[in-house]
């Protein structure tokens, strides 16, 4: 039973190792690239105190409607129907206000 908790134990701090290691790795590439306040345990704990709000536009689809329209009938006395555009596909632009900190979108 002790050999295979200190398996396990061994297991966990390997993997625990691996999981910082690209970390460490970014940090070595470009100092000061890791910012702590975008890290997820900060994110997790509620984000930042004292937001920096900034307006950002956001464009988004809006798609096309269509309506089936009935056409005529067949020689069985089926009917035909037809699709039809009624409003045009266009993008709609918003502006919403995020925080530069910590992402945080109001």
């Amino acid at each position: 039973m002790r050999i295979l908790d200190q398996r396990y134990l061994k297991i966990a701090a390997l993997l625990g190792l691996l999981a910082l290691a690209p970390l460490s790795q970014a940090a070595l590439a470009r100092p000061g690239s890791l910012r702590p306040e975008r890290s997820s345990f900060f994110l997790a704990l509620g984000g930042c105190k004292d937001h920096k709000w900034v307006k950002e536009t956001k464009k988004t689809w809006v798609p096309p409607v269509y309506t089936q329209k009935l056409v005529g009938y067949d020689q069985n006395g089926k009917p035909i129907y037809e699709k039809v555009l009624v409003k045009e596909g266009y993008y709609k632009t918003t502006i919403i206000h995020k925080c530069a900190k910590c992402g945080k979108i109001k």
